[in-house]
């Protein structure tokens, strides 16, 4: 047997197609006219089995247009017989020549990558052998775990991308829900991702607070509290005094005694810090009249209206508004995160946009005025938390069209800087300006910061 490749003329007829990892050969009437005028002009790689059947490696399209186009012969690379510890070998080299050709699908790379990891591959090897990023293939291993991802990849209805990030709410099939909708509509995708896991977070915080109250014996009333709660009287002991005589502070330590003694958990953003959310517990009362506490502001005359006593309208008014500063300050905090990730990878460009000398001297002209419309003093902070050293050392070294670069990522840093998420409640106009250019740059607004930017939702 033969153990050097020979070229012969094969009709392309009697070639064998395997599994390829090119799933779709992506055929066109030019191509194959071109095939049908010129031929086959590059060689088809083939290999032939032990019965001389000769099976195409590499040529997959350029086989099937010379079949459509009824060439008789086409020109095949013929390498000696294959092992079955070849395989490996072949889907691999499908995958570089075709990288350097017309991309091959996620689809194409899932599948790949399923094949290679069901020959006993670790991803470690996958990602040697092939040379594709370390992201690419774990994504694609997660995928393949994970069949309604799979799917949506494979009906390109989703990226690699976004399918990997699928897997991490399969459990939850209302998120599903949600990104897979937000991938359809072609918008908000990043943002309903970050404010999955944020809730995730937060819920797994709040559990768990929960939980260690618990275990003291402390009831946990749920927050904010509400008329159909089981303890629609429930008030926080800071609004509270022991009587109307001492008017006393009702402290967490000496309410422990109170059969009324009672909590409740929110979970607020840090701020700093490497922990992103915090856990706050409020010790309330669950009936403060039946237990002989007394409003600390009564006396003065300012006493909050309590829930039970609102009209049924005033009520839902209230809870409503409650509920809508709760919900934007939870959105505001996931964009946050989202715009930050943004603006880090935009700022690793090398050449800066076309308006980016108008943006750069309003900043500085608004900053030299001595007010807040543009703060330039906590700029190098939010560069360090961008990983962007625009240090004077890195502008000298930098070539001319990265320098302006790394001069817009100080104005880009202010803005962000001094970005509140209080911004889409009350009108800030630094915030709109800088969010209205960002959005020009590629940047997709979420529903909250459109509302701070005073765009319609």
């Amino acid at each position: 047997m033969t153990t050097q490749p020979t070229l012969q003329m094969i009709d392309p007829a009697t070639l064998i197609i395997d599994t390829n990892v090119r799933l779709d050969p992506k055929q066109d009437r030019a191509f194959v006219a071109s095939i049908r005028q010129h031929g086959v002009l590059s060689a088809i790689t083939g290999q032939a089995d032990e019965d001389g059947q000769v099976h195409v490696r590499m040529g997959q399209r350029r086989t099937l247009a010379a079949i459509e186009a009824k060439r008789d012969e086409v020109p095949v690379m013929v390498l000696p017989a294959a092992t079955s510890e070849d395989e490996a070998a072949r889907i691999i080299e499908q995958l570089a020549e075709n990288d350097h050709r017309a991309p091959i699908t996620d689809h194409d790379r899932v599948a790949a990558v399923d094949a290679l990891t069901g020959m006993g591959l670790s991803a470690a090897q996958i990602q040697k052998k092939t040379n594709r990023p370390k992201a690419e293939v774990e994504a694609a291993r997660r995928v393949n775990g994970y069949a309604y991802a799979r799917e949506q990849v494979e009906a390109a209805a989703l990226t690699l991308e976004q399918a990997a990030v699928l897997t991490e709410f399969e459990d939850d099939p209302e998120a599903v829900e949600r990104l897979t909708t937000a991938a359809t509509e072609g918008r908000g995708f990043e943002h309903t991702a970050q404010r999955l896991r944020d809730q995730r977070d937060r819920d797994a915080l709040e559990d768990a607070t929960a939980q260690e109250l618990a275990k003291e014996g402390i009831t946990v009333l749920d927050f904010p509290a509400s008329t159909e709660s089981e303890h629609p009287n429930a008030v926080s002991l800071n609004y509270l005094v022991n009587d109307d005589a001492d008017r006393s502070d009702v402290t967490a330590e000496d309410h422990r005694t109170c059969e009324g003694h009672a909590a409740s958990v929110r979970i607020v953003p840090t701020f700093e810090g490497d922990e992103k959310w915090r856990a706050v517990v409020t010790y309330c009362c669950t009936d403060p009249a039946k237990y002989g506490h007394r409003d600390r502001y009564a006396a003065a005359g300012t006493e909050k209206k309590k829930a039970a006593d609102m009209t049924e309208e005033e009520r839902e008014q209230a809870k409503a508004e409650r509920r809508e500063v709760i919900e934007n300050n939870k959105a505001w905090a996931s964009a946050e995160t989202v715009r930050r990730e943004w603006l880090a990878t935009y700022l690793t460009r090398k050449t800066a946009p076309k308006d980016a000398a108008k943006v750069i001297g309003t900043a500085l002209a608004k900053g030299w005025r001595g007010g807040a419309e543009v703060d330039h003093q906590r700029t190098g902070a939010m560069l360090g938390e961008l990983g962007i050293d625009a240090s004077e050392q890195a502008v000298e070294k930098a070539s001319q069209s990265r320098a302006l670069v790394l001069v817009l990522a100080r104005v880009l840093a202010a803005y962000e800087a001094q970005t509140d998420r209080s911004d889409w409640r009350h009108e800030n106009a630094s915030t709109r300006a800088y969010l209205t250019w960002i959005a020009t740059q590629g940047y997709d607004l979420s529903e909250v910061e459109q509302r701070a930017a005073g765009q319609d939702t």
